[in-house]
């Protein structure tokens, strides 16, 4: 982790962590669906839309730098207290009509070799709505990530309509500006739990 902090400039700071999502807002606004504690789970709970993710948007290496920069914070804010580090998250990703050619980039290739592998995801991935190439590559994958990774890597949930049509509501900017409060609350949440276990 530190040395990913170093390459991407990192300063492990709420303000900079703020910027960089409201930069990731901006370029994908209806990627982002959803953030809070699932009393059915028992644990923090993350929604996306995979499909929303435009790789071409990022133009510059000081776009995808932030882009890498923000995934980070990401990776820091889904655990804002101790009780979520120890029983993990469960991630909720839709990928209705995804294209893994224009949808998997060399980008999070980049952030999956340099950042996952070595610090994982603790929790659950649940794919919704994966077509028949997502579940062949998915049981590929499953032969070749770190056995905790592969355990948390689930495909083949389906239910009826598109995820967002539950979260963007009742607009569009009202829920992003919803999600984005919720998770830079979560970000001053988890650096405020850190700072008093460092006393």
């Amino acid at each position: 982790m530190q040395d990913f902090q170093h390459e991407y400039k990192i300063e492990n700071q709420y303000k900079q962590g703020c910027r960089v999502m409201e930069l990731v807002f901006q370029l994908f606004p209806e990627e982002f669906l959803f953030f809070g504690f699932s009393e059915q789970d028992g644990t923090y709970m993350f929604v996306h839309d995979i499909t929303k993710f435009e790789p071409k948007k990022l133009t510059t290496a000081k776009l995808q730098e932030d882009w890498l920069t923000a995934m980070y914070y990401s990776h820091i804010l889904f655990f804002p207290d101790f009780e979520s580090i120890r029983k993990g998250i469960i991630c909720v990703a839709e990928c209705e009509k995804m294209d893994l050619r224009r949808d998997v980039s060399k980008l999070f290739g980049r952030f999956f070799s340099e950042f996952l592998t070595h610090y994982p995801f603790d929790g659950e991935c649940r794919h919704f709505n994966t077509g028949t190439m997502m579940n062949i590559c998915a049981s590929i994958l499953r032969k070749i990530l770190p056995e905790k990774l592969r355990k948390s890597f689930k495909v083949g949930y389906q239910m009826e309509g598109h995820l967002s049509e539950t979260f963007l509501v009742p607009t569009l900017e009202q829920a992003n500006a919803r999600m984005l409060r919720r998770m830079m609350e979560s970000l001053e949440l988890r650096y405020t739990h850190e700072a008093s276990f460092s006393l």
